[in-house]
């Protein structure tokens, strides 16, 4: 009976507000109905239609928001609330429950909030139709210019675009010019290992018009050749200069090539370009259904196989590993990840390398392994990792061993007043040891864009402090991890059945018993839980996990 008195009464305070022009109350609950730090999806009837909105309650307020992440959408009800913080299920992405703001990535959009009134012990959303169907809103609004500073970001990946974004939100107001080597706007750049498209525009990470409505200048097709530090000038390949005010480096990795005779043939791929999957599509105009060779066991390896699985003959995976991501996930993980992959129909040579790869008129036509085994191939794909882009700097900032740039905890290169890098070409103090550490994870090139857009403009500086977050889509099974497994671990904790199918599993990383990391496939949401137990460092002990005796979530609310 309460559920149509409040539809009846919603209807009635509707009428009522509209003839005031005043956006509808609609109740939607009970102060007794949340108990702190609970969200429940309550339903709105309106105009005949039916909106579902996140109800939470924190701190003895009552917050309302689209129920819907805007990443993927995932139902935030199923994530984990923190304090004001909200955490996506499904890929960690993280909102202000009070503002809707993007606290960490990937989403690129914010939640829309909307106002709550309580009266009594009743709770009412305020809010139009309208504002209903609007959905998730724009992480920042169109902006005007009034100011001659010139901020400079090279690179047109994930963690220059949204780099882009955070310094027009912090209230920057001079011109911000992105220069990009590729003819595209950024592109979610995960996606092309996950299905073929030749059209950037079917995986832009943001729609054009809002490049245009913050004023940003997006300069595609010229590359930086080399930066003068002295002058705070770019200089492009085309012999173009542009002086800059401030400088944010984000060129990204390159894909790497084993050096063998043939890696270059023009049937032989690596995955970071839209380029390259054109390539790809037009080998399969000629090979329908083509026999490939993916050279690599890392995820980018993985992906690309199961991409291919169905459109192709044959797909086989070369590795010189004995299980595929043990070094990284240990031996149970890549197991499982392999019995996936064989149960449709990738095959796996593991502890082989590549001797060389024949070829007929500039075409591969087979790969040689280390044994003398010969495979056929009409495609073959390299996933055999990434350097970083660092050419334009080489001779004027001192590079790490590996390529890298080492920036300070806010993300600013040491030695300089003005640059600042994000990325993969990043090397930043660890949040907890302050050891040198360098990430290949999307999600943290796009959350060092954000501290490093912000900090180019703020006079209160962020430290990037965030607790790495990596996501696999593997034959429609979900890989989730977060923690710090590159910083090495001792032992793995493995729960689950490894010929369970689907695969189900939890694996918690283990060093001086201590957990570090955890990786899942099917428990959602313990990997997005144990990632904010993590940064709150209320993580459970591994004795205590071992014992199986834990409930994570309860250590939220400790």
């Amino acid at each position: 009976m309460s559920g149509l008195w409040s539809k009846g009464q919603n209807a009635l305070r509707g009428l009522m507000n509209s003839a005031l022009g005043n956006p509808p109350r609609h109740l939607v609950a009970s102060t007794n109905d949340l108990q702190e730090g609970q969200m429940k999806e309550v339903c709105i009837e309106t105009s005949g239609r039916t909106f579902k909105v996140l109800l939470s309650r924190v701190d003895g307020q009552f917050h309302a928001t689209t129920h819907l992440c805007p990443h993927y959408k995932a139902r935030l009800v199923t994530g984990v609330l923190s304090g004001t913080k909200l955490t996506c299920p499904w890929h960690a992405a993280c909102f202000d429950i009070r503002s809707g703001d993007i606290e960490e990535a990937p989403a690129v959009e914010a939640l829309r909030t909307f106002p709550v009134i309580v009266e009594d012990e009743s709770v009412y959303v305020v809010a139009s139709m309208e504002d209903f169907e609007a959905g998730p809103r724009k992480a920042c609004s169109a902006v005007t210019t009034d100011n001659k500073k010139v901020y400079v970001i090279v690179g047109g990946g994930a963690a220059g675009a949204v780099a882009a974004e955070s310094i027009r939100k912090t209230g920057f107001k001079g011109r911000v010019v992105i220069v990009s080597q590729e003819t595209y706007l950024a592109i979610d750049r995960i996606k092309l290992s996950k299905f073929l498209t030749a059209n950037p525009e079917n995986i832009q990470l943001y729609k054009s018009t809002y490049y245009s409505d913050l004023k940003l200048e997006y300069w595609l097709g010229k590359t930086v050749t080399t930066v003068n530090v002295q002058t705070n000038e770019v200089i492009m390949d085309d012999g173009g200069r542009l002086a800059y005010d401030k400088l944010l480096l984000a060129t990204g990795g390159e894909p790497t090539r084993i050096p063998v005779s043939g890696a270059n043939l023009s049937n032989v791929f690596v995955i970071r370009t839209i380029k390259a999957n054109r390539g790809i599509l037009e080998v399969m105009e000629k090979y329908p259904k083509p026999k490939v060779v993916v050279i690599g066991a890392n995820f980018m390896g993985m992906e690309t196989a199961a991409m291919m699985s169905k459109a192709s003959e044959s797909v086989t995976i070369v590795a010189p590993e004995t299980v595929p991501l043990e070094r990284i996930f240990g031996k149970d993980v890549g197991q499982v990840l392999q019995l996936l992959h064989e149960r449709n129909g990738v095959q796996f040579r593991l502890g082989m390398g590549v001797k060389t790869i024949h070829s007929r008129d500039n075409m591969a036509i087979s790969v040689e392994l280390s044994d003398g085994s010969i495979l056929e191939a009409n495609l073959v794909i390299m996933a055999t990792g990434v350097r970083p882009q660092t050419d334009c700097v080489k001779d004027v900032l001192e590079l790490r061993p590996d390529g890298s740039i080492a920036v300070d905890q806010n993300l600013k290169v040491l030695g300089t007043d003005n640059i600042y890098a994000a990325g993969d070409i990043a090397t930043f103090p660890h949040r907890l040891t302050r050891t040198p550490t360098r990430i290949e994870h999307w999600n943290v090139a796009q959350q060092q864009g954000r501290i490093a857009g912000h900090n180019m403009v703020s006079k209160t500086p962020r430290k990037y402090d965030s607790v790495p977050f990596f996501f696999s889509v593997l034959f429609g099974k979900s890989v989730r991890y977060a923690g710090d497994v590159h910083m090495g671990y001792d032992a793995v904790h493995f729960e689950g059945d490894k010929q369970a199918d689907p695969p189900v599993f939890a694996a918690y990383y283990i060093k001086d018993e201590q957990i570090s990391a955890v990786a899942t496939m099917g428990r959602d949401p313990l990997a997005v839980h144990c990632s904010e137990l993590l940064r709150l460092g209320r993580m459970p002990s591994a004795a205590s996990i071992r014992a199986g005796k834990v409930e994570i979530g309860y250590f939220l609310i400790l």
